[in-house]
This record gives structure tokens, sequence and C-alpha cells, in this order.
């Protein structure tokens, strides 16, 4: 017989001897934590409970001003950018979403807070450079033209170190393609309004 063939029928008595501490080793191996079987391992002592500490909720003047600002905010972007292909409105800690890809072409975004003196809005290219970096004013909706294409990140926030709670704080854009980026005539009414 060929001698690789009788090597391959029987393996190495070495082999054999591993597989068999490695088996006799487990077989005693187990783990007791002294609790009964089927016992639960959450600890029903008290004093082991988890303890967590419950996200601040809201003043409600805090809340109410929030609310009024984030629905102002959002009517004045849809006028400012009518058929927006992408958008986000959030409180004074920001704001910041990623388009779908975008074919080439212009585009307007419209940004806007409320509540604070300052805002920054950033536009990032899908190869990491910045398209629009700029701080606005609050209290007006604000536009923006650029040449752009593919997935871009676009975010804003308010500047503003402590804006006031009661103030409500909110800041919003929306990105639409420049040929519907007309305001309308009621935002317009509304903007020269407060000129």
């Amino acid at each position: 017989m060929i001698p690789v063939f009788r090597s391959l029928r029987r393996p190495p008595l070495s082999a054999l001897f591993v597989a068999g501490v490695l088996l006799l080793g487990c077989g005693g191996c187990e783990y007791d934590d002294g609790a009964p079987l089927g016992a639960s391992p959450i600890s029903s002592d008290p004093s082991l409970t988890p303890s967590f500490t419950p996200f601040p909720t809201l003043d409600p003047e805090e809340a109410a001003a929030q609310d009024r600002n984030a629905e102002i905010i959002r009517k004045h972007l849809v006028a400012a950018a009518p058929d927006g292909v992408s958008g986000a409105d959030g409180t004074a800690g920001g704001v910041s979403t990623s388009t779908n890809s975008l074919p080439s072409g212009k585009y307007v975004v419209a940004a806007e807070c409320l509540g604070a003196s300052e805002a920054e809005l950033v536009v990032v290219g899908p190869e990491g450079g910045v398209l629009l970096q700029t701080t606005f004013v609050c209290g007006e909706p604000v536009l923006h033209e650029l040449e752009a294409a593919g997935v871009l990140s676009i975010s804003a926030g308010v500047t503003d170190a402590n804006p006031p709670r009661e103030a409500g704080a909110r800041v919003g854009f929306q990105l639409a393609r420049a040929a519907g980026a007309t305001p309308s005539p009621e935002l317009s009414r509304w903007m020269e309004g407060q000129g």
C-alpha cells in the first residue's frame, strides 16, 4: 500500500491523545452562581437595582415655545424652498441629515432659526468638501444657491452658548431644486413685513 493512503486511514496517536484530554477536561466544567435552576438572573435585592437618570422634562412654557417655533420654521422653509428634496428641523442642539444621491444641478438650501440670535448652516459634498458654511441671524429664513451632485450632508445648529429656555430655540433647513426655489408670495409678504 502507498504510504500516503496508510496515513489517511489512521489518525496519529498524538491527535487521539489530545482529543481525549480535551473531552475529559471539559466534562467536569460547570458554572454555579448559587441560584436555583430556572431562577431569573435579575437580582431582587433592592440595593443592587440599576440606577438611571431620567431624561429632563421640558418646562411647559419652553415646550410650547419650541412647538410654536417648529411650526413657523416648517411653514417658512416649505414656502422658501418648495418641492424640497431633503430637510430637517430640531432644537438648539442642532440637526443634520444626509440626502439621497442627487443629480448634478443647482439647488437652494433655505435655513431658519427662532428663539436664539445666530445659527450656522453647513453643506458638505460627497467627497467631504465643504460646499457651504455660513452663519446667519435668527428670525427670518435665508436662502443660498449651490451647485451640487451626489449625497450631501447638511447640518444646522444654534451658535448661541445658552439660548434662553423660554424662547424655545429651534433651527431647520430645506434643500430644493433651484427651479422650484422662488419664495412664495406668502413668504415674500412676511419677509417684507419684517424689514
